[in-house]
């Protein structure tokens, strides 16, 4: 019978001539069943407003999505094309963000300049990776990171060596600590774990924590329900430009980077031009202290432009 009722709150019963009394008669008799079937309703509404949210895309008409067309970015540059299928699924916001920056106007001397045009690739780690220069602006540009832990299997990678503990604790723990916070602003986990280490003088404490919650125990946090993807070769990532947002420096991994899974928010990918990128990649350099990986002649970005592309 409760499950009879239950089912019939959810499929809109209420609304019925059937469905009133049933209904009056449940709040005089069981108010906490009737409080549950509304949350379940509100909850289904909810979940079906996201998905209605979701199916729209910036290549949709009419709401729909078009099977077979991707939001892309094409980047003609002084030594040739490359093109970047955007994911929206893994982070919608941000790639929204990347399609207006490409066609807004940034540029006072050009108004119709997109962020990305004129500017240069101007890191390049040989077979390593790739990446934009910053426009310099009054103000530099931001936006939140969109990352899903769970969706990357963060919360299931986890320490299983005193060895791999001891690493992390020296690279990551006491590097975060003497990033010049003070003791207050530490997460507590933090506070934690190095109270533990002077007490026991072994990392060993660290054994089976998630590569999640050490991430989070730097700063890092986490979105649910994006489809965040690992960042292998050909992925196109923005570098960060701080623990909780991204910069608009667009950045092509010619290697898998598995350590910047959760910390760099992944876009899409390049779809052509890979190539390209690794000739790129080995332009002569002229290392300074603030940029080691500077090229002496960096190819330049003629122009970026967002397109709906058929594949």
């Amino acid at each position: 019978m409760k499950k009879f009722v239950v089912k019939s709150l959810l499929l809109g019963w209420p609304h019925t001539l059937l469905g009133w009394p049933l209904t009056r008669y449940l709040l005089t008799r069981s108010p906490q069943l009737v409080a549950l079937c509304l949350l379940c309703l509100l909850t289904s509404s909810l979940l079906g407003a996201s998905v209605e949210r979701g199916s729209s895309g910036l290549c949709a008409t009419g709401g729909e999505r078009h099977e077979g067309v991707s939001p892309s970015l094409v980047m003609d540059t002084s030594e040739g094309r490359i093109v970047i299928e955007l994911d929206e699924w893994a982070a919608p916001a941000t790639v929204r963000w990347l399609a207006d920056l490409a066609v807004g106007s940034v540029a006072e001397s050009n108004p119709t300049a997109g962020y990305y045009d004129g500017l240069t690739f101007d890191h390049t780690r040989p077979r390593i990776e790739i990446m934009t220069a910053e426009r310099p602006l009054s103000e530099p540009l931001e936006f939140p990171k969109e990352v899903d832990a769970v969706a990357l299997g963060l919360d299931q990678q986890r320490i299983s060596s005193i060895q791999e503990a001891g690493v992390v604790l020296q690279m990551e723990l006491f590097k975060s600590r003497h990033a010049g916070k003070r003791s207050e602003q530490l997460h507590p986990r933090l506070r934690q774990w190095l109270d533990q280490w002077r007490t026991s003088d072994s990392p060993e404490f660290l054994i089976g924590v998630s590569r999640q919650e050490i991430n989070e125990t730097l700063g890092y946090e986490y979105q649910r329900g994006l489809a965040s993807r690992p960042i292998t070769r050909g992925t196109v990532t923005l570098k960060p430009a701080s623990l909780l947002t991204s910069s608009p420096r667009l950045n092509i991994a010619l290697v898998d980077l598995p350590r910047r899974n959760g910390q760099w928010v992944a876009v899409g990918s390049v779809v052509e031009g890979l190539e390209l990128a690794d000739r790129v990649s080995f332009r002569p350099l002229v290392a300074t202290k603030l940029q080691p990986f500077l090229p002496r002649s960096p190819v330049r970005i003629e122009s970026v432009v967002f397109e709906c592309i058929h594949r």
